[in-house]
């Protein structure tokens, strides 16, 4: 995508996002992005609780918009890249952390 389009409501990224199907981890959760003051906004919720995400470090390099996710419930931070494909579609890249406790393992 062209890095010459205007940051505004009208940017191509703007508006509601689902997954197409349901074969994902992530089906039921909705970010919604928009655009204030000339940068991008991100809201995600995940829809099988209504459980609002907390998003962070939301960076455009005119091609991606890339953004951190965080789950209180889970302690699940999410790591999100999306770019523009078409009116209906974006691709959408996700990779997430999971916080473990590990423990010495006593050995006989």
């Amino acid at each position: 995508m062209s890095t010459k389009l205007p940051l505004d409501e009208r940017h191509p990224l703007c508006g509601t996002w689902i997954a197409s199907s349901d074969d994902t981890d992530d089906y039921g959760v909705e970010y919604s992005i928009s655009v204030v003051d000339g940068e991008f906004h991100v809201a995600g919720v995940d829809h099988a609780d209504d459980e609002q995400f907390a998003i962070s470090e939301v960076h455009w390099d005119g091609e991606w918009l890339t953004f951190t996710s965080f789950m209180p419930s889970t302690q699940r931070r999410g790591h999100s890249r999306m770019r523009y494909l078409d009116t209906n579609e974006i691709e959408f890249l996700f990779t997430f952390t999971v916080r473990e406790i590990w423990r010495r393992s006593h050995v006989a």
